[in-house]
């Protein structure tokens, strides 16, 4: 019988949401659409409905500048205040994602609310006293995986102030939070960092009147710059850059010109463009305030959150107009950055998609947005002079062409954000390949290549990475010396394509594109059941295999989702078991088990004794694994990951006859088996995400380890430094004569040093890819084992250099 102190979940904590996370202003009713090769030439023109099909002609000549084409500038999140943030694992476990689409920065908003991080309290003297732990949870994998933090000083705490949307009651103690906050990050060695300071004070964010935030502002200025005076400080980050609220600002800079301020910022949702840019540098040249850096600290195309699947911040709609949008900087010479509103949806942690506006879904799926950012990623950094013709006024169609003359290389992206097919002409000439022969390498999203949501759609929503999902070649051809290239492209609605030009040795030709390898969830959605269970306030057993890896006990859209939890029980001695049925017998070697792991009861639940069993009638089971003190009872965190064998069975059970950790409810502290998810996958390998915390299963050439500093997901990732060093594990019990994928997540400390992922002892050829990513991209290599080859040895590798490199979530997947 449960004894809960409230109706929110079994933990005690009473449900007080954060600030509403915004809904629609106004109405956008389609995605306005333009072309950046025209960019560069024609003036910024009003949002127009999508015209018929064009034929766009683009010709470029290598070796010009005709501008910067800046990743720090265009490839960055703003990560905003869902409920479900307030989970400290959700972003830092996939911060390795963020920086694999190519993010820089990410916006951290709600540093200072007491919901998220709780940095402030006071003694029982009264005093001020801060606690980093929880924003350092979220900020260090950010610097870790090469990203940094953009801060967002917002909100006021508790200890300073009944409303957490109102001005500090004594602007002495928020300076010596945000000095002591700068200062802290500046001990960990992190300096000349932005500091922004609030969130959309021109709306329901601020409500003490433009005197007390210019106030705030100079209090928080200062605070900055005697902390560190590398530092950049900057505001205010209304929603409407024409507010009254911005000019009013503004001439409070103008008037105290002593005041520190270098950078202003604001949001921007819908346009076609950033030419909200030139109206703010009008802005500060009327006031006769010097040049600052520009920040668009929020933008997408529309600051409303949908209800349901399907809509054009799900597909591959986002995706074109994001290619159109972005490049359209190129212009504003003052836009330092521009940040895309979210790294990670969560505004209804319940529904994989509703029309939200994130890289990434809830349940850490690449959408088809962040591949057209992977795409400018992989694009070097100098405009090239182009001429155009036959571009739509409206600029829906179009293309920018770059180059890197060091390396001998050039991209050309081009995109197709109306309603209609058009074609776009790319021309090049001036190219350095007239004696030798270079590769020419195509990526597509669209309706379905790079668009995630097409699989899901599709009714397959179990796929631990879809075969669409990351971006990847859609073809592969090295074309013989030649210093001029052309393509001629089709290019449906709503579609991005890039084309990569670089030298090689290779022979002339086409090469085959394999998918790379996947594997399926095949618990999720499955029927759960158990020895005893709570359902309510986001528990239930359904909930174990909704595919939600974490616990959120708060959520915008009031969908909570937590995972699956026993009753309660006096002591740790108790037995529960909870199982599903697979609904058929099926293969699978891995089994996980997620934590519970929100803020109230972090990493509690977990059991201490243990077995995962596996029966085909339900009736008889056969033990896979046992654990007895398992991590000596204390808190556990991220994926809990037992590769089981080779094993078929249409049952799975995971039963606890010692339960872990107790949560707090009410005045009581009771133990229960809690779980966020279970998953069952056929990995093909042992250890595929070295999750086990070390190098299990796994052999060493030269020297390796596991680290928990850079992981592409989950906890670990294994890494080695140097040449002759790697990792490899020879696969037994595979078919003759049949064909397999290996591959993971690869990452390379330096883009001049390969890191090589491959197979042999396979019956045939060596075969290898290399990666020379300093972010994570996927690699993998096909191969078939021979008439009497039972196994394979698959390998990642390093053969030269000095640097560092890290390999995560290897899969082995039959065809």
């Amino acid at each position: 019988m449960l004894s809960l102190i409230t109706s929110n979940s079994p933990n005690g904590r009473t449900d007080q949401r954060g600030p509403t996370v915004r809904r629609a202003r106004s109405a956008i009713a389609a995605v306005l659409v333009g072309a950046v090769a025209a960019a560069l030439a024609l003036a910024s023109t009003p949002a127009q409905p999508a015209v018929a099909a064009s034929s766009v002609t683009i010709t470029s000549t290598y070796g010009t500048n005709a501008g910067t084409f800046s990743g720090d500038q265009l490839l960055n999140g703003s990560q905003g205040g869902y409920n479900v943030t307030k989970n400290l694992h959700l972003n830092p476990m996939n911060s390795g994602k963020y920086a694999s689409a190519g993010l820089r920065q990410v916006r951290v908003d709600h540093m200072f609310d007491d919901d998220f991080y709780h940095v402030a309290s006071r003694d029982s003297s009264g005093n001020l006293q801060f606690d980093f732990t929880k924003l350092d949870a979220v900020v260090l994998p950010l610097f870790k995986q090469g990203m940094k933090p953009f801060f967002c000083l917002s909100y006021t705490p508790g200890v300073m102030g009944s409303k957490k949307f109102a001005s500090p009651t004594n602007l002495t103690d928020w300076s010596s939070m945000v000095q002591a906050t700068v200062a802290h990050y500046k001990t960990l060695g992190y300096t000349g960092l932005n500091w922004e300071v609030w969130n959309e004070p021109d709306g329901d964010f601020w409500t003490s009147g433009q005197q007390s935030f210019d106030n705030l502002y100079a209090a928080s200025a200062q605070a900055v710059k005697n902390a560190d005076s590398t530092a950049q400080i900057g505001g205010p980050a209304p929603y409407n850059v024409n507010s009254s609220f911005m000019s009013g600002f503004l001439d409070y800079i103008a008037a105290n010109p002593t005041v520190p301020f270098d950078f202003v910022s604001w949001h921007d949702y819908g346009g076609t463009d950033f030419s909200s840019a030139t109206s703010v540098a009008n802005m500060l040249s009327t006031r006769k305030i010097p040049a600052k850096k520009e920040y668009i600290t929020e933008w997408n195309l529309t600051p409303a959150f949908g209800t349901a699947p399907g809509g054009t911040a799900d597909t591959n709609a986002l995706a074109s107009y994001a290619a159109r949008r972005m490049t359209t900087a190129i212009s504003q010479p003052n836009l330092s950055g521009v940040f895309f509103f979210s790294p990670i949806e969560g505004y209804n942690p319940t529904a994989d998609f509703s029309t939200d506006l994130g890289l990434y879904t809830i349940d850490e799926h690449r959408k088809a947005v962040a591949n057209v950012f992977d795409m400018i990623n992989q694009m070097p950094s100098t405009v090239l002079q182009s001429t155009v013709s036959g571009a739509p006024t409206d600029r829906s169609v179009g293309a920018v062409a770059t180059g890197d003359s060091t390396a001998k290389s050039a991209a050309f992206l081009a995109w197709n954000d109306g309603s209609d097919t058009s074609t776009v002409q790319l021309n090049a000439n001036s190219l350095p390949y007239g004696s030798s022969n270079f590769k020419v390498t195509r990526y597509d999203v669209g309706a379905s290549a790079g668009n995630y949501y097409s699989t899901w759609a599709a009714g397959t929503k179990n796929l631990a990475v879809a075969a669409n999902e990351y971006l990847r070649p859609s073809g592969v051809s090295v074309a013989a010396p030649s210093s001029s290239w052309t393509a001629n492209v089709s290019m449906p609605a709503n579609s991005v394509v890039l084309y990569v030009l670089t030298p090689t040795t290779d022979a002339t030709g086409s090469t085959t594109i394999t998918a790379p390898p996947t594997t399926a969830d095949v618990a999720r959605g499955t029927t759960v059941t158990s020895s005893s269970s709570y359902t309510g306030g986001g528990w239930s057993p359904a909930n174990l295999v909704d595919g939600r890896r974490h616990t959120y006990d708060e959520s915008d859209a009031n969908g909570i989702t937590q995972g699956f939890t026993s009753v309660d029980h006096a002591t740790a001695n108790a037995t529960e078991w909870v199982q599903t049925d697979l609904g058929a017998a099926k293969s699978f070697d891995t089994v996980t088990l997620w934590p519970r792991d929100d803020q109230a009861a972090d990493g509690a639940s977990f059991p201490v004794d243990f077995t995962i069993a596996g029966s085909n009638d339900g009736s008889t089971w056969s033990t896979l694994t046992t654990k007895t003190g398992y991590k000596a009872g204390t808190a556990v965190s991220g994926p809990q990951v037992f590769s089981v064998g080779s094993q078929t069975y249409r049952y799975l059970r995971v039963t606890a006859t010692k339960l872990g950790l107790p949560v707090t409810e009410g005045t009581s502290s009771v133990y229960r088996l809690q779980l966020a998810e279970l998953e069952v996958n056929q990995e093909g390998l042992a250890n595929p995400g070295f999750e086990s915390g070390d190098l299990s299963s796994w052999s060493v050439e030269g020297s390796a380890s596991v680290s928990t500093d850079a992981p592409f997901s989950g906890n670990d990732a294994a890494t080695f430094t140097g040449a002759g060093r790697g990792v490899f594990q020879v696969v037994s019990g595979l078919q003759p004569n049949t064909t397999y994928t290996f591959g993971g997540f690869l990452k390379s400390g330096s883009a001049s040093e390969p890191v090589y992922l491959g197979v042999k002892n396979y019956g045939g050829t060596e075969k290898s890819v290399p990666v020379t990513s300093t972010a994570y991209k996927q690699a993998w290599v096909q191969f078939t084992t021979g008439a009497n080859s039972t196994s394979a040895l698959v390998y990642v590798y390093k053969n030269s250099g000095t640097a560092q490199a890290w390999f995560d979530d290897a899969v082995l997947a039959k065809q």
